[in-house]
């Protein structure tokens, strides 16, 4: 028969490998900072374009709140362990804890502004430009089903006033269709209901 002592050693043995394993509410969140680089890089394509229909817009907020909402609980989790144990895993785990809100606030920022949308506009400006003669004979229904790809966008609708070159390339909100206009020498004018914003030089959204 094993020995009082043995068991003894046993247990102890068993009870160190128990110890040495981190809890997952412990862990630093590395599942959700891979998420939330992946939800960034998708930001930064998507709201490069000129709109955002709203179910899209409405699923990257969600992602958003849902990655923060999951972070905090986890950073709280961390801190009460910490302060329980007088132990400082969250401070040493801090370039990976900063990963989820460093890349929410960033993509928020950049989707809220103007950015994404002049870089994506700079890189394709003279494809769009030079793309204007074959667009023009072009059928409607083409485009409707289709659309072409020129530079970094998809047109979906293009139409000429003189040097006036309009591309819409996207829906946005519920019922709109977003794009840009090549004007230079003055603003683009008002034709119905389009309203615009400028970009930078003769490129408006």
């Amino acid at each position: 028969m094993p020995s009082t002592a043995g068991r003894k050693a046993s247990v102890a043995i068993g009870h160190d490998d128990h110890a040495g394993r981190t809890p997952f509410g412990d862990r630093a969140p590395r599942g959700a900072s891979l998420a939330a680089a992946l939800w960034l890089s998708a930001v930064m394509i998507v709201f490069s374009d000129a709109g955002v229909a709203w179910p899209v817009w409405m699923a990257f907020v969600l992602a958003g709140v849902g990655l923060t909402a999951w972070w905090l609980l986890r950073f709280a989790s961390m801190a009460a362990a910490d302060w329980s144990r007088k132990s400082h895993r969250l401070r040493d785990a801090a370039p990976v804890w900063i990963i989820v809100p460093l890349c929410v606030a960033l993509g928020a920022g950049l989707s809220a502004s103007s950015i994404l949308l002049m870089a994506r506009v700079y890189i394709s400006a003279d494809a769009l430009v030079a793309s204007a003669p074959a667009l023009a004979v072009v059928p409607d229904l083409e485009f409707l089903e289709h659309g072409r790809r020129v530079g970094l966008f998809r047109v979906r609708e293009f139409a000429q006033f003189d040097h006036e070159l309009r591309f819409k390339t996207s829906k946005c909100g519920l019922v709109d269709t977003c794009g840009l206009v090549y004007s230079p020498g003055s603003p683009p004018p008002n034709r119905g209901e389009d309203s615009f914003r400028h970009l930078y030089g003769p490129c408006w959204h």
